[in-house]
């Protein structure tokens, strides 16, 4: 017994147990930032090009993986990017995945409609984990040999041996579709497919709003589905229901 209580009273000062950044509950017990340092990186994140400021702070700290996560999301409940249990609830869902840090560090970056975009990413990836996809990749680099420079695919998950890639989109239904780019990215969906097995992958396209623009509309209907990509539309929420139900048809 004494030998138990004296290990874990020397775990408890190498490693001393800390409240998650999230205010109302622990769910971190490894080491984090200290105070100090926590405000030097939430004041990074503020200023231009910040997410690249907040990575190169980072990668001089010696914290594990979830060490960092867990000072990223506690700057995002801090901000007011996101609420205390959504940043919960992506640390217990998220934590370690492939692309899960660095699309972090662009949710707390400080160009709005970009930061929307990819906390838009990261709650589809969320969403779809709660109804057994597992998480591939968020924001998973890839070289389509079309594009000058390496592109990315928003979300991976998979199912039952199904795998779903995603180009997900997070526009106001006013704005008009800047459909040129959004080719692209449906061609990079297209080469994906093709690279792994392309019976076994199912490219979707995703939006968050119908456009109030109905010409719009009609065109990104007619792209998809000539490219034989499938096209959702809805909250993160909303998508999660379609792939979970895509996945049973498909």
């Amino acid at each position: 017994m004494w030998r138990l209580l004296t290990t874990l009273a020397i775990f408890l000062l190498l490693f001393p147990l800390q409240a998650s950044p999230f205010r109302s509950r622990i769910i971190y017990f490894g080491p984090r930032l200290v105070d100090e340092k926590f405000e030097i990186l939430r004041n990074l994140a503020r200023e231009p090009k910040g997410a690249e400021k907040v990575r190169k702070f980072l990668d001089k700290e010696l914290l594990p993986g979830e060490g960092k996560e867990e000072a990223l999301l506690r700057i995002a409940v801090q901000n007011g990017v996101i609420s205390n249990d959504e940043a919960m609830g992506f640390f217990s869902r998220l934590s370690g995945v492939k692309g899960f840090r660095t699309t972090l560090r662009k949710v707390i970056g400080n160009k709005q409609p970009k930061t929307q975009g990819h906390l838009n990413e990261l709650r589809i990836a969320d969403r779809s984990s709660q109804y057994g996809f597992s998480v591939k990749g968020i924001g998973e680099r890839f070289d389509d040999g079309i594009k000058s420079r390496p592109t990315d695919i928003d979300v991976v998950i998979e199912k039952n041996g199904k795998t779903f890639a995603l180009e997900a989109k997070d526009y106001a239904a006013k704005n008009r579709l800047p459909m040129d780019q959004f080719r692209a990215d449906m061609d990079s969906l297209v080469k994906f497919q093709s690279r792994m097995e392309p019976d076994k992958v199912i490219p979707v396209f995703s939006i968050t709003r119908m456009p109030d623009n109905l010409r719009d509309w009609k065109l990104l209907q007619n792209e998809t589905a000539k490219r034989g990509i499938k096209l959702i539309v809805g909250s993160a929420d909303e998508q999660a229901v379609v792939l979970n139900y895509l996945e049973t048809i498909s």
